[in-house]
């Protein structure tokens, strides 16, 4: 039997993205909306209030007592100043450029291709994430071209692996899933086979079903983002059917 276990993709405009089973060629855009706070109005309600209550507490018509109370004097100790809030948006240490962030939504797009065709869910994996941005380091410093790893040699190929490239700024790291899964039209539940598979091969890989495990990295080179996920087990096994 022989296993082909890449897939590669160029682009340079993505086309859309699909949300559920459905499509939906709409991107979605940011806009942040700045503000302003107007002071002045506080100082002169907060000394009206004032005087009112000295008033009332000169004629002895007061209610409350604790409020003609001379105000307590401050603690001489300073407060301990707060710790920032750490980001939820961490970068993987020690394992990919991915963020946290972005190995969840990569995750949860497999996911939800592979939940449309009865699939089982696929886990992230640090040290799939970890072969995976190695290569990408490899590929930058080998002038940024998008490649996979060889079958033999020092970078042998070990697992499967699919790979996105666009122009930096423009796509994101998760703009890859959505490139990926697109693929979708073109799978028509046939076998694979050396003259069918590559159309829809980063598809299939997606929702191979004894794919179990995902890690991904990604780097920047000459206004360029590459994108590499690596599967394990490997997919794309010509003679089978992805599920």
């Amino acid at each position: 039997m022989k296993k082909l276990t890449t897939a590669l993709v160029i682009v340079t405009i993505l086309s859309g993205s699909q949300q559920g089973c459905a499509n939906n060629k709409k991107l979605n855009k940011y806009l942040k909306i700045g503000g302003a706070v107007v002071l002045g109005v506080g100082a002169t309600i907060l000394a009206n209030q004032q005087t009112k209550k000295e008033d009332t507490c000169k004629a002895g018509k007061e209610i409350n007592t604790d409020a003609c109370k001379s105000p307590k004097k401050s603690s001489s100790k300073p407060s301990e100043p707060k710790r920032p809030k750490r980001s939820k948006n961490k970068v993987l240490k020690a394992e990919s450029a991915f963020t946290s962030q972005e190995a969840k939504e990569i995750v949860r797009l497999h996911n939800q291709a592979r939940a449309c065709v009865g699939v089982g869910a696929i886990k992230w994996s640090g040290k799939l994430a970890a072969y995976a941005q190695k290569w990408g380091a490899h590929l930058a410093a080998t002038g940024c071209n998008s490649k996979h790893r060889p079958r033999s040699g020092p970078w042998t190929q070990k697992y499967g692996e699919n790979i996105f490239i666009g122009s930096a700024g423009y796509y994101k790291a998760t703009d890859a899933a959505k490139s990926w899964k697109s693929e979708k039209q073109y799978y028509r539940g046939q076998v694979l086979n050396q003259s069918n598979w590559y159309q829809s091969g980063h598809y299939t890989q997606m929702v191979w079903r004894n794919s179990t495990q995902i890690g991904c990295g990604k780097v920047e080179c000459n206004g360029q983002i590459i994108v590499i996920c690596n599967y394990n087990p490997a997919g794309n096994l010509m003679g089978q059917k992805p599920y």
